[in-house]
């Protein structure tokens, strides 16, 4: 079997750009890394740690991706690029159909690949709430069974959880669509300590919504249990941020 080093000269990205691109992209890896495994050659990786794969989700190129997935090649779903991301975390960003997230997530072991984080602690619902994107945060959960919860009081490495990003973006929708999960999945404490979770400075998302001046989005998070008392490690409550 044939070692998965990177090819630091793979123009991947152009190469997956187009589509129809899979016997392009065999012949393009076949100059570089002679093997007679197709499967082997269609997992290397460029200098950032991506794959054909990585980079057909990343450019929305579906119909590429769905081939690289499919047999003879089945590209692998778990490979990890640079920044700790894997085709399945990328996906999240770009809001593919939800056939092919669906067939990123069986090849990636399921449920439980959305509790991986990149290296950033960033991880599925996390990159869809930053994107404010509602209908992936619906996708994510719905997907996720017995790691809902899990995937909800995730918190990444600066301590921002899904709501805290969904109400940065400004996103009336993701952060409604992030609610409604946590009170169908989450117990009463539970459900009011993702609503006040801090991230490292101790601001809430409570904070966030003051700190971009969005009323509504406060008057949602109030309704919904959040702490107009929490201070953060300035020692301000929300409105004074």
């Amino acid at each position: 079997m044939a070692e998965n080093v990177s090819a630091p000269k793979l123009p991947l990205s152009e190469l997956c750009k187009a589509p129809g691109t899979v016997d392009l992209v065999v012949s393009k890896l076949r100059e570089i890394a002679p093997s007679d495994n197709v499967g082997d050659l269609i997992n290397f990786s460029d200098d950032d740690g991506r794959t054909a794969l990585h980079w057909a989700v990343a450019l929305k190129n579906w119909a590429l991706a769905e081939s690289l997935l499919a047999g003879p090649l089945r590209a692998s779903a778990e490979s990890v690029d640079s920044d700790g991301a894997t085709p399945l975390l990328t996906s999240c960003s770009v809001d593919p159909p939800q056939d092919l997230f669906h067939r990123l997530l069986a090849a990636s072991g399921g449920p439980a690949a959305l509790t991986v984080a990149n290296q950033a602690g960033n991880t599925c619902l996390l990159v869809a709430s930053s994107r404010g994107n509602a209908s992936m945060i619906q996708c994510i959960l719905n997907a996720s069974g017995p790691y809902a919860v899990e995937c909800l009081v995730h918190q990444n490495g600066t301590g921002q959880s899904a709501l805290h990003r969904a109400v940065a973006k400004g996103s009336m929708d993701a952060a409604e669509q992030l609610l409604f999960w946590s009170r169908k999945v989450l117990q009463k404490p539970q459900q009011l300590t993702f609503v006040n979770l801090q991230d490292k400075v101790g601001d809430t998302a409570l904070h966030y919504a003051s700190a971009e001046n969005n009323q509504d989005m406060g008057q949602v998070l109030l309704r919904n249990g959040a702490d107009r008392t929490k201070r953060n490690k300035k020692g301000n409550e929300f409105w004074e941020v």
